[in-house]
């Protein structure tokens, strides 16, 4: 029986496999079935005729693989986003599969929607048992929601879709992890992360001591103020206006020592106002207004490397005013020891 393996285009260049039966040809267990894009396609077969398929997997750094596309195993899922295979326990959103969401304004209430497609390669049925079959956890759950839920059971070849819903309320990487429960041996429950980002653009104010009525943090006046700076900072774009109360913010709530804030072309950040605004009372000399490095433990020796940063494509539209500047500590092998308050490489356009 002659088989032809291929680059399938319409299947988001994934390898797929097709045979011959002497009358018409056929697909081999599925069309697009290797993980991700498959280059320099080759077919090979065994003594029983079993084929074997070689490739270079380009969401693998082109390593080299090889799969067998023999008889298709009792009981399988393939969950897919934008015809990209989601590989089960993944823990790294990306946009090639539609597990990253990608940036939604939190001021404006934008929201982004994205759909998953399951497939049953499988020979029988494959049944997604809880209900609902979908589930998210994780520590922004709340901010993503299943919209519509798969149907079950699913027959062998057949699919079905669901799809999640993210609608931040909080600027910054907004995570969670799906859960899909199956009858499938190894991947019952079938996981994988996602994420999204709150973004941040017009003006945005920030009080670490704002009591708003109803507990309600929208950045949208001081009496709403976001409490933490670098959220907001990390979620700021386009052309954007932070105004930032007095008291003392950092770059983390944890220790990671990498962690500063960012410096965003378009985006001012202006310190010095009293706690509840306004804006007319501005007196950076007056209600000081830290940015700080000093996260962990007791002392400087794990704090933060960089409190303020500026990579090489920032310029003179990111502004910051109106700040204290302390407790960054850049003695680190194996570098030498340099300011750990702010740094920015030679080559800014300043």
């Amino acid at each position: 029986m002659p088989y032809l393996a291929f680059q399938d285009h319409a299947k988001s260049k994934k390898a797929t496999v097709m045979n011959y039966n002497g009358t018409s040809w056929g697909t081999v267990v599925k069309s697009g079935f290797s993980a991700s894009q498959a280059d320099d396609v080759t077919l090979a077969l065994d003594s029983s005729n079993k084929p074997y398929v070689a490739y270079k997997d380009y969401g693998n750094g082109n390593k080299a693989t090889v799969m067998t596309t023999g008889a298709a195993p009792l009981h399988d899922i393939d969950v897919q986003g934008k015809d990209s295979s989601i590989t089960n326990g993944s823990t790294t959103p990306g946009d090639i599969n539609d597990t990253d969401f990608g940036p939604a304004d939190v001021a404006s209430g934008a929201t982004v929607d994205h759909t998953f497609t399951i497939y049953n390669p499988g020979s029988e049925v494959l049944t997604l048992s809880d209900t609902p079959p979908v589930a998210i956890s994780g520590p922004n759950a709340a901010e993503f929601s299943v919209t519509t839920q798969p149907t079950s059971p699913v027959a062998s070849g057949g699919n079905t879709t669901f799809t999640v819903h993210f609608a931040p309320v909080t600027c910054g990487v907004r995570s969670a992890t799906i859960s899909i429960t199956t009858n499938v041996p190894g991947k019952n429950p079938f996981t994988f992360a996602i994420q999204g980002k709150g973004t941040a653009t017009g003006a945005n104010y920030v009080d670490q001591n704002c009591p708003p009525p109803g507990n309600t943090h929208d950045g949208k006046s001081w009496a709403t103020a976001w409490l933490d700076l670098a959220p907001v900072l990390e979620g700021a774009t386009g052309t954007c206006t932070i105004y930032v109360a007095q008291g003392t913010y950092k770059p983390t709530t944890g220790t990671d020592r990498a962690q500063t804030f960012q410096l965003v072309n378009g985006v001012a950040v202006y310190g010095g106002y009293p706690t509840g605004g306004p804006n007319s009372a501005r007196a950076p000399g007056k209600y000081t207004t830290t940015l700080s490095g000093e996260i962990g433990d007791e002392g400087n020796s794990d704090n933060t490397y960089y409190v303020v940063s500026a990579n090489s494509i920032v310029n003179n539209t990111a502004i910051l005013d109106g700040f204290t500047i302390t407790g960054g500590n850049a003695r680190w092998a194996p570098r030498s020891p340099t300011a750990g308050g702010f740094t920015m490489p030679k080559e800014t356009p300043w």
